[in-house]
């Protein structure tokens, strides 16, 4: 699912709900960029993105669980 919010300024309480789709990149090249800007000088929000990538980053390296034959 890909968002466009209309208006040119992002504020933190719409960054917060989309941080999964921007990281995923679904967004469409305007609200990737909008986020880009806001991240820039919002420094609240530029750790919690980078606090969401370090999740994301060891959630990716821990190992695949295989289900057992008789499933």
């Amino acid at each position: 699912m890909r968002r466009h919010l209309t208006s040119q300024a992002i504020c933190c309480e719409e960054v917060h709900p989309i941080v999964e789709e921007y990281q995923a990149g679904e967004l469409d090249a305007g609200m990737q960029a909008r986020i880009e800007a806001h991240l820039a000088v919002c420094h609240r929000c530029q750790h919690e993105m980078d606090i969401a990538l370090e999740i994301g980053d060891v959630l990716r390296s821990l190992p695949k669980s295989q289900p057992p034959p008789e499933i």
